[in-house]
């Protein structure tokens, strides 16, 4: 499902964000039909990057601490079909923890946005074929 990945998450770099960061978070978005399909957060504020293919789970050891969720459960659930367009965006958010992480990706991206300082984002489309698309 991952474009050109095999449905793991890609890796990540990103410049400090502004004084008052205190966390960062990553959201993958289909944009083309405003869907969450992966949220990570309570990254902490000294990580300015991810490695390719984190593991699934909902709390992370590396970057320590920090937690995730998907459309299909705790891992990775990326980007690659009936070419629409994705997007994956770092936020820097004011809190060294999201207190109100619950409820699916939609909910949990709603938080992080209450908190966000500044955002950075990446886009991408899928070149996978349109059929059998909704």
């Amino acid at each position: 499902m991952n474009i050109g990945g095999g449905n793991k998450s890609p890796e990540l770099s990103w410049t400090p964000g502004p004084e008052g960061t205190l966390s960062y978070a990553v959201v993958l978005t289909d944009t083309s039909i405003d869907f969450v399909h992966w949220v990570l957060w309570d990254i902490p504020a000294d990580v300015t990057s991810l490695p390719a293919a984190l593991p699934s789970g909902a709390t992370l050891t590396e970057p320590e601490g920090a937690q995730q969720k998907s459309l299909s459960g705790t891992a990775y659930a990326g980007s690659g079909r009936c070419s629409n367009v994705y997007e994956h965006r770092v936020y820097a958010l004011s809190v060294a923890k999201l207190t109100d992480a619950t409820g699916d990706t939609k909910s949990i991206k709603t938080e992080i946005e209450k908190v966000d300082l500044v955002s950075s984002y990446v886009k991408s489309q899928s070149r996978e074929p349109a059929t059998g698309c909704m």
